[in-house]
């Protein structure tokens, strides 16, 4: 990741006369944009500015910062803006086949075209409050969890009707699995249970 710069614009913020020398255009000329030979006035393009270099560049600061921070507790960040733009590119990565990526967060709203297959032992998987995990054209699962001591948490599943689909599935040889706060809407089952040891379905999952 390229480093953060250490200074920012602020352009215009130190000028006392603020109201004055920064000044919007009108709606109507921002739709229109310069003309042939015109000379915008100072006002304009200190609001210019002002406007891409200090309010918006505040704005993805906070949400990259934020991102950083949860990089600093999760292993991995899945969604836009992370260290995966899916969990297909997640499972497929080089670290996480090695064991080196255990706490994985999901940020944004995830299409599944094929089952995801958790593989991996001692895996922490957590949704973002409001992520959904779509059916995708193909699947029949959202997750098939083949492994030990996994916890899945705060996912909403929706949309795995079709033959049967099923939104988690626990493989025969799982052991020690963690299933909670879970939601599942229009799945013809939330989890099915394959035969694996131990697996806790939380109370606190609701199939809607």
């Amino acid at each position: 990741m390229a480093t953060k710069p250490s200074s920012k614009p602020n352009w215009t913020l130190g000028n006392a006369s603020f109201g004055t020398v920064t000044v919007e255009p009108s709606t109507g000329k921002k739709l229109a944009g310069w003309d042939a030979g015109e000379r915008p006035p100072h006002q304009t393009f200190n609001w210019l500015f002002y406007n891409i270099g200090t309010e918006w560049l505040d704005y993805f600061e906070e949400v990259t910062d934020g991102l950083v921070n949860l990089q600093g507790i999760f292993d991995a960040v899945v969604g836009t803006g992370g260290d995966f733009a899916t969990l297909d590119d997640l499972v497929a990565d080089a670290g996480y086949l090695a064991g080196s990526i255990k706490n994985i967060l999901v940020t944004s709203d995830q299409t599944v075209s094929s089952p995801i297959t958790i593989s991996q032992n001692d895996v922490n998987m957590e949704f973002k409050p409001g992520v959904e995990i779509l059916k995708g054209i193909g699947a029949n699962r959202a997750l098939i969890i083949d492994a030990e001591r996994v916890r899945i948490t705060k996912g909403r599943f929706a949309n795995f009707i079709d033959g049967g689909d099923v939104a988690i599935e626990v493989a025969a040889s799982a052991k020690y699995v963690m299933i909670m706060e879970n939601f599942f809407f229009n799945n013809t089952a939330g989890i099915l249970d394959s035969g694996g040891t131990a697996v806790l379905l939380s109370n606190n999952i609701e199939e809607i």
